[in-house]
């Protein structure tokens, strides 16, 4: 049965509950992190009662010196498995969260796992196709191209003689990925309840947006159908190769493309044999990017080597397909905006254009932001396009977004660090490469564009709409206010910001002050009680219920104790 796409339905999976339940991940995580000492992150999120002995004495392992923080924050999610290295490589993009440090190391995340028997991924492919194998694939190698924590590459030929590569979710992948993300989005609403980082930095939507970017990972038609839409914009471009996904040997679960061979984008020695052109090769790299975000409104966001081959004509094969960024037209407006301003030294037209675009919490410290655009222009006056460098630039700005607690939208993080990222391949292939020269003729193409009466017709016409529905509806409105008011009925509310943090340490001190005079008051019952009363004969378990409260109430009052220490010691 095969469905509009063009692919067989994939069967659902198994319920995995016995294998990863929440508690057992929740106690992994919290050993996990305390061995490597990166405890310190949920204390910041107030989440420690999740690490009650991140201390270190259940005589686990010490941490090794050798190793900085970030080390440690990557060796932790390796060892975490699937959800956390892509996690962390997620994060790797997000410099506008993260000190540099971090997010170069996060970036060095790879998945090193051991290969899943070939057995268990027939069966899957057996079970997504309710078929043999041989009828779906005339040859499969048993022996993978390549490992991944999600899923694993093995070479196959169809019937019809097309060689290709069968990328499979490997089993109990998709359970474990929805567990962790269910945590993750648990752990993120606690700490925005609790920290006023995760307020600042509103830890729920960007754990949404992980977990919506996770869940895309596991959907191999989601990659598929991003493969044939950069296939039909590059469809004229020679330069450009992008793997043809055949959809009949293709499931939710089961990807099988065509195998594109070449070697890796940054194999300096295999290009020199080949006789390639090493500062060519760089300025298509570039363009291939630069017209995905400027003509086509959509690029590849993880354009690290790895996902680029150079095939023995010279052209470029561009693979994985399971993180896309969209720029959308008025974001690209937005920002040519910025870069205008950037040029005219304008800082206040440079914040307008930073709110335009989605970035959170530019009014709340616009004031500051703006004197610390102002100090980061200054940087760069009389210096020429050719002497800037996009991935000094790209730190520049995220280094402003972390002081002043600024989130950007997912797209345009990816989007800068896509750009950065790119630059570096640029430089490794030729040091004297230039990435914004590169760039100017688009720059210069879109402002054309952007000049033109026709780039504005649209939104005008939407202008010229909404502004006839205000006047139609202002009368109206105002009527109505005018009558309220007549009749005292108009009313005002206030929501005052920032109060909280206090309200809650207030509310937490008085259900302490409540606690602790309920547990005296009972304390000292129970004792006046016990004196003035002399349980005896078949009343005998009333004494033993006079001493099963004492105890309880001593045991109540030392966790009390505790609770207030640590709270203290916040």
């Amino acid at each position: 049965m095969v469905n509009a796409a063009g692919t067989r339905p994939s069967s659902p999976s198994p319920p995995n509950g016995a294998e990863w339940t929440r508690r057992r991940r929740v106690r992994e995580v919290a050993a996990v992190l305390s061995r490597h000492g990166a405890g310190y992150l949920l204390v910041r999120l107030g989440l420690e009662e999740l690490l009650p002995l991140h201390k270190g004495r259940l005589g686990h392992a010490a941490r090794n010196a050798a190793y900085t923080r970030p080390d440690h924050l990557r060796l932790a999610f390796e060892e975490l498995g699937t959800t956390a290295i892509k996690f962390g490589q997620i994060l790797s993009t997000r410099a506008d969260l993260l000190p540099p440090a971090y997010v170069d190391e996060l970036a060095k995340l790879r998945d090193r796992v051991p290969p899943v028997p070939a057995a268990a991924i027939r069966r899957i492919i057996e079970r997504e196709f309710e078929a043999p194998i041989a009828s779906v694939f005339a040859e499969f190698d048993d022996e993978p191209l390549a490992t991944a924590s999600i899923g694993q590459v093995h070479a196959a030929r169809l019937t019809g003689g097309e060689d290709v590569v069968v990328k499979v979710q490997k089993p109990g992948v998709a359970e474990q990925v929805e567990i962790d993300v269910r945590l993750l989005l648990d752990a993120a609403r606690m700490a925005q309840r609790r920290s006023a980082f995760g307020r600042d930095y509103d830890l729920v939507a960007l754990a949404e947006e992980f977990a919506r970017t996770l869940r895309g990972e596991l959907d191999y038609e989601r990659e598929g159908r991003n493969a044939d839409m950069f296939r039909r914009q590059f469809a004229s471009n020679r330069d450009i190769v992008i793997p043809k996904i055949f959809w009949p040997q293709s499931t939710r679960q089961v990807l099988t493309m065509q195998r594109l061979s070449g070697v890796a984008i940054d194999d300096l020695e295999s290009l020199d044999r080949l006789g390639i052109d090493r500062h060519d090769l760089a300025v298509r790299s570039a363009n291939l990017v630069l017209s995905e975000i400027f003509e086509h409104g959509v690029f590849h966001a993880d354009p690290h080597p790895g996902n680029f081959l150079v095939l023995a004509g010279g052209a470029i094969g561009a693979l994985d397909f399971g993180m896309v960024g969209r720029v959308g037209n008025r974001a690209r407006l937005d920002l040519l905006e910025l870069m205008a301003a950037v040029v005219d030294r304008d800082a206040e037209r440079a914040v307008d254009a930073f709110e335009a675009l989605g970035v959170a919490g530019v009014e709340a410290r616009r004031d500051a932001l703006v004197r610390d655009i102002e100090h980061l222009l200054d940087r760069y006056v009389g210096r020429s396009l050719a002497a800037l460098r996009m991935e000094e630039v790209v730190a520049d700005v995220f280094a402003v977004m972390r002081r002043h607690r600024l989130r950007m939208p997912e797209d345009l993080a990816l989007l800068l660090k896509t750009l950065a990222m790119n630059e570096g391949v640029g430089r490794r292939l030729d040091p004297g490469f230039n990435a914004t020269a590169v760039a100017a003729p688009f720059v210069r193409r879109a402002m054309r564009q952007r000049l033109r009466p026709g780039a504005w017709e649209p939104e005008l016409r939407r202008a010229l709409i909404d502004l006839a529905r205000v006047g139609l509806d202002l009368p109206g409105g105002m009527r109505r206010i005018a009558r309220q008011l007549n009749r005292g009925e108009l009313t005002v509310g206030l929501r005052p910001q920032g109060l909280d943090e206090p309200l809650h340490r207030l509310e937490a001190m008085i259900n302490r002050l409540a606690m602790s005079i309920i547990l005296a008051a009972f304390v000292v019952g129970s004792a006046v009680l016990m004196t003035v009363f002399h349980p005896g004969g078949q009343q005998t378990w009333l004494g033993w219920f006079f001493a099963l409260g004492l105890l309880a109430a001593t045991v109540i009052g030392l966790w009390l104790l505790l609770a207030i220490w640590r709270s203290g010691r916040r």
